[in-house]
């Protein structure tokens, strides 16, 4: 299960990805997942 929702977020855009990793933290631990994305997203530029 753990496996195929990884999968599932592999397979989804920048804001689906943003959206699950929202979701799935806590609400105090948003802001870095959100920071986490950003730094990726700017890595690929």
């Amino acid at each position: 299960m753990k496996d195929n929702n990884n999968y599932n977020v592999l397979i989804v855009g920048n804001k689906g990805r943003e959206y699950a990793l929202a979701q799935r933290l806590q609400q105090d631990e948003r802001v870095n997942a959100l920071y986490f994305v950003w730094v990726m997203v700017a890595l690929k530029i």
